[in-house]
């Protein structure tokens, strides 16, 4: 991790996005957590990603921290709002909930 800009690492670690990926980004303060309805305690990232042709912006939250894997964050599923199917073993996406 140590290739991350400093000021990419936090967003790295949280939500597992490729910092290369990262055109902008802005973390948001309690008071903009609040204005946009999320608890004051989330943290949340106004960011725009770019890999190639393919553009997306908007907030992303971090997940709950868990132990046992760590997140990882794919452009193509914030585009086509989907996931990595949990029961596929890595080989499906699912539409989001």
């Amino acid at each position: 991790m140590s290739s991350v800009p400093t000021q990419h690492k936090e967003i790295v670690y949280w939500t597992g996005i490729d910092h290369t990926l990262i055109e902008s980004m802005g973390k948001l303060s309690p008071v903009g957590l609040a204005a946009k309805g999320y608890s004051p305690l989330a943290q949340v990232w106004m960011v725009s990603l770019r890999k190639g042709d393919l553009h997306w912006s908007g907030y992303i939250e971090a997940p709950p921290y868990d132990l046992v894997r760590s997140p990882v964050t794919q452009i193509e599923d914030l585009i086509n709002n989907t996931h990595d199917c949990p029961t596929c073993h890595g080989s499906g996406k699912v539409p989001n909930d």
